[in-house]
């Protein structure tokens, strides 16, 4: 799979091909809900890399307005960590994906890989 990982200047809009360059979103109340530019076909999950630590958050991930599940990277330890959401086959979606942030701590996204 390639992860869709090029965030525009603001970084609330994550693009397909990504640059390279290991740009990051952030999910927090203080900017736009990072989500992706297109909608995306008959996407079933979204696998995620975040950076957990102890200053971090928590986020709900869309496709659509189907709530696939939320994502908290509050963790002991600081590093970027790979997080897999997933719903059953027959509930498969077709929209944006959209990160919204559930507490005022930010989450970072760095890739994005929707699951078909």
């Amino acid at each position: 799979m390639t992860p869709l990982e090029d965030f525009d200047l603001d970084r609330t809009i994550v693009r397909d091909s990504g640059a390279g360059t290991r740009p990051f979103g952030v999910v927090s109340e203080r900017n736009g809900v990072p989500r992706t530019s297109d909608r995306v076909t008959e996407v079933r999950g979204v696998r995620v890399s975040v950076r957990t630590g102890p200053r971090a958050g928590r986020m709900k991930v869309y496709v659509g307005k189907r709530y696939l599940g939320t994502v908290d990277a509050r963790s002991a330890t600081t590093r970027w960590h790979g997080v897999k959401l997933k719903v059953p086959a027959d509930e498969a979606r077709t929209g944006r994906l959209r990160f919204v942030p559930v507490t005022k701590r930010p989450v970072k996204v760095r890739f994005v890989w929707p699951i078909g």
